[in-house]
């Protein structure tokens, strides 16, 4: 690899790291680099709005119940983020309770305003017939319904296991 500025060759180490701030930047053949950083976003397959991706994140968090003090566990809570949508997967156990209060669980980061995504239940050890989840706009937080449509209470789920994949709006 080398570097050419301005007509003349400069470094040509295969392991260098380079900062350099530049406009209308045009390359033919093969641009490598093993980490990109950039403070804007980036086009992709065009130079319209719609290619336009501005964000992008992965990362862990800790699901908790929302508006009680009933325990959950989390062996896997994994979420990424590409532009303004959010795909988030866990599995939780709720702990023995006997909390009449709907299941509302946190979410890595704030649904949009407006927005009611859902997502679904992958496994349960409840006996519930197909559970789901909706996020609740403008919250951390996302609702457990049962097949019917009436929203879960932690009760009804002590002492049990579920996975779940929720994909969502933020903004």
């Amino acid at each position: 690899m080398a570097i050419t500025l301005n007509g003349t060759t400069g470094i040509t180490s295969p392991d260098i790291n380079v900062t350099a701030q530049t406009t209308g930047f045009t390359t033919t053949g093969n641009l490598t680099a093993a980490d990109l950083t950039l403070s804007g976003g980036v086009y992709l397959g065009g130079t319209g709005a719609a290619n336009y991706l501005d964000d992008y994140e992965e990362g862990t968090w800790t699901p908790v119940s929302v508006g009680t003090s009933v325990g959950i566990t989390s062996s896997y809570s994994r979420y990424t983020k590409i532009g303004n949508y959010v795909i988030a997967n866990s599995e939780i156990t709720i702990a023995a309770n006997s909390n009449n209060n709907q299941v509302r669980i946190s979410l890595p980061i704030a649904l949009g305003a407006s927005v009611a995504d859902g997502g679904f239940v992958r496994y349960s050890n409840s006996n519930l017939a197909m559970p789901y989840i909706v996020g609740n706009a403008s919250n951390t937080d996302m609702v457990v319904y049962n097949s019917a449509g009436g929203a879960l209470t932690f009760v009804s789920l002590s002492g049990k296991r579920f996975d779940f994949t929720i994909i969502y709006k933020v903004n």
